[in-house]
């Protein structure tokens, strides 16, 4: 019986990457790197903690936890505007997410093992 889906956003739901790298750049140009030289495919898939780390490493920035948890802090809530008029869903998933919800939720569902006995 199905009882959940459990799924990551990025790249599998959501088309987020590619706002979040431009978040990562704007909180980058105001700290390590001015210049604007970081590329997409050196960050993709990067958690923000190892991109901010890596950006700082690289150009051979001090970077202490306090300041670590502020730049991420700063892209975060630069983000999330961001995410509720940019954020692109790829087509069909809706339509899955609804589909799958109600699936779960069906009485005819309810009571039903998840193993046949014998």
């Amino acid at each position: 019986m199905l009882k959940a889906i459990i799924f990551d956003c990025d790249g599998v739901i959501a088309d987020s990457e590619p706002l979040h790298f431009a978040d990562l750049q704007r909180v980058l140009a105001e700290e390590a790197s001015p210049d604007g030289s970081i590329y997409y495919r050196d960050y993709l898939a990067f958690d923000d903690r190892n991109a901010f780390t890596k950006a700082f490493r690289d150009h051979a920035h001090p970077l202490s936890g306090d300041k670590l948890r502020e730049l991420i802090e700063r892209k975060a809530a630069q983000l999330e505007p961001v995410m509720r008029t940019h954020l692109k869903i790829f087509p069909g998933i809706p339509e899955f997410i609804r589909a799958a919800s109600a699936a779960i939720r069906s009485p005819s569902h309810r009571g039903r093992s998840a193993t046949k006995s014998t």
